[in-house]
């Protein structure tokens, strides 16, 4: 395996153990599948859009911000057109400065709180979870895609490579 792919690796089930561990609640362990019911539910169905509504919407909200919550070797193999990369472990970070990571987001971020913004991952859980902190933050005009990344090429959306 590459070194690139073990670092993924590694970033991944860190990831992942960051959500379980944050998961814990009166002792008992969520599941995966716990969470993410949980971030539905508070998220709410209506802005978790099919990669075609998704596409729809990039089609026609001219002032939509396209973020990338994977990590950089992710974006890099990867990702919708005119998409930014800002990863789920910076998000509360970057989303509103841009003296950190200067790298990360190329100075691009939301005019407002308001401002229209398409999340995705690569399998829709991760986007789902960013999506939740965002709105706890303030935001209010999120959509996320259902199956991310993956679901998006099931469908034969266009990507840059």
């Amino acid at each position: 395996m590459e070194k690139r792919g073990i670092v993924g690796l590694v970033a991944v089930l860190v990831i992942m153990a960051s959500a379980f561990s944050y998961a814990q609640t009166s002792g008992e362990g969520m599941t995966l599948q716990d969470l993410v019911n949980e971030g539905t539910a508070y998220f709410g169905e209506a802005n978790t859009l099919s990669p075609q509504d998704a596409y729809k919407k990039i089609l026609t909200i001219s002032d939509l911000m396209i973020i990338d919550v994977n990590e950089k070797f992710e974006y890099d193999k990867e990702h919708l057109k005119g998409a930014i990369l800002i990863p789920r472990g910076l998000i509360e970070f970057k989303i509103n400065r841009n003296d950190i990571f200067p790298d990360i987001n190329k100075g691009k971020m939301p005019a407002d709180k308001d401002a229209p913004m398409l999340l995705y991952c690569r399998f829709g859980a991760r986007c789902l979870f960013t999506a939740v902190r965002l709105k706890k933050m303030g935001y209010t005009n999120i959509y996320t895609i259902k199956g991310g990344l993956e679901a998006w090429k099931a469908e034969r959306l266009p990507l840059e490579q």
